[in-house]
């Protein structure tokens, strides 16, 4: 998988749909638990989890997080941070 099919397998993942992401943990439950991104009771996912869940690694990963401009977590923990930034930038990283 290259960054640009690892951005779009996020994508997908969230399936646009904000309650599936999160900031300050890899993964949370509905209760707002922070909890593994593998965990059954995950219901959200930070940009880091969501990498995991969809079989992101390695280069791909950090090739993803170079482009995000950050680290991962800088970038989707950075304070005011939108869902609709997060789908932004992936979606410019999805088209390169």
């Amino acid at each position: 998988m290259n960054v640009q099919e690892a951005a779009r397998a996020i994508l997908k993942f969230y399936g646009n749909d904000a309650s599936r992401w999160c900031q300050g943990a890899r993964a949370k439950t509905a209760d707002g638990v922070i909890t593994g991104s593998t965990d059954p009771d995950a219901v959200k996912w930070c940009i880091s989890g969501a990498c995991q869940m969809v079989g992101v690694h390695n280069e791909t990963f950090y090739g993803l997080q170079n482009r995000m401009g950050r680290s991962m977590p800088g970038f989707n923990d950075y304070p005011g941070r939108t869902f609709a930034d997060v789908v932004a930038r992936l979606e410019a990283i999805a088209n390169e």
